[in-house]
């Protein structure tokens, strides 16, 4: 029996080489999936394109379980239609290079997009100038009900961005929302239905990006300008849960009125009173820091309203009278208060969204 385990060994290793000589050879990993129903693959997902360097390897029966590799992990969905999943990654030094050794939390960014053709340039600009090791950011980024040509721009930057970034998701998702053409955004008849769409956006976003990273950063794709070293000051305040006070200028009013406390009665501009950190009761998405794990723990944005019970939230929601319940982001403070964790906001930390 040990000659059978110790022959079962050197014929594993023999596969990992393999392995890992093919991943050395290329540099950029794409793999493009369509979703499957339950029980139609036992592959858990279908591979319908991959670099040619990996596609042996993919089809390997005896590496198809090490799904901790990029290259591998391959996930079972429920069935979606117009569903496209591109990964991408680059092999990274694990912090060498910098001083002392310092390695930083592994940091994953996610953005859902909609219509954003002209916010990426300066969206990509921005994530691209934060002043954190770009061996421990990855990207990652859903495209939705778009007619203007954003999930194209996107793919068009695939291997810029996973030039600079450890891994890099792109997802494309239709889920055939479309605001009436002459409706804003913002018009409070449209809100349930439209922040539905956006927290299964985001849900799904979260469930294909997220590998081993330490910490979720959510931005909206249309915040126009923030300090480089603003992941670096959210880190340093030791919250799980962190928000800074998104404005429409420097200084200005706040934008995101999602962020508030007191059942709605104070956002952030009511709590910039000599406070660098303010407990939160309900967060926006324009800029949001999340611990990674409260995400693993079940911490999602609820697509419903959520939190009935809850002494936190406004009675009546204002969108959705006469019913109470907080949905999206707010929902997401509800669900983390229940599991006792707490939200805060940065006041003073300011990140600029475009005024639309």
């Amino acid at each position: 029996m040990p000659e059978l385990f110790q022959a079962l060994g050197h014929l594993r290793m023999g596969r990992l080489r393999k392995l890992v000589a093919a991943l050395e050879q290329c540099r950029d990993l794409v793999v493009i999936e369509r979703p499957v129903t339950q029980g139609q693959d036992d592959r858990r997902g279908v591979i319908e394109e991959v670099h040619a360097i990996t596609r042996g390897v993919v089809d390997d029966e005896s590496v198809r379980h090490l799904d901790h590799l990029d290259v591998l992990s391959l996930s079972r969905e429920c069935a979606h239609e117009d569903a496209i999943i591109i990964r991408s990654g680059r092999a990274v030094s694990g912090g060498a290079g910098y001083p002392g050794g310092i390695v930083e939390p592994r940091v994953l960014i996610l953005t859902p997009v909609k219509q954003a053709a002209q916010h990426l340039d300066r969206y990509f600009e921005l994530v691209g100038g934060l002043s954190y090791q770009p061996d421990r950011l990855s990207l990652g980024m859903l495209e939705s009900d778009s007619t203007d040509g954003t999930f194209e721009l996107m793919q068009a930057r695939q291997h810029e961005l996973s030039e600079h970034f450890a891994r890099v998701t792109l997802v494309q998702r239709a889920f055939g929302f479309r605001i009436p053409p002459a409706a804003p955004r913002w018009a409070p008849p449209l809100q349930v239905a439209r922040r539905t769409i956006l927290a299964k956006s985001r849900n799904h976003l979260l469930f294909a990006a997220l590998e081993n990273e330490d910490w979720v950063l959510w931005i909206d794709v249309d915040v126009i300008d923030y300090p480089s070293d603003v992941i670096t000051r959210m880190l340093g305040t030791g919250k799980d849960i962190v928000h800074p006070h998104c404005v429409t200028r420097p200084g200005g009013p706040t934008f995101d009125w999602n962020a508030w406390r007191d059942q709605g009665r104070q956002t952030m501009a009511e709590l910039r009173n000599g406070s660098e950190l303010v407990r939160l009761d309900g967060v926006g998405g324009t800029m949001l820091l999340v611990r990674a794990d409260a995400h693993r723990d079940g911490l999602i944005f609820p697509p419903y309203l959520y939190g009935r019970e809850s002494r936190f939230l406004r009675r009546p929601n204002p969108f959705a009278r006469p019913h109470v319940g907080e949905i999206e982001t707010e929902g997401l403070g509800m669900m983390a208060k229940d599991m006792g964790i707490e939200c805060w906001g940065m006041p003073y930390l300011e990140v600029i969204h475009a005024n639309t």
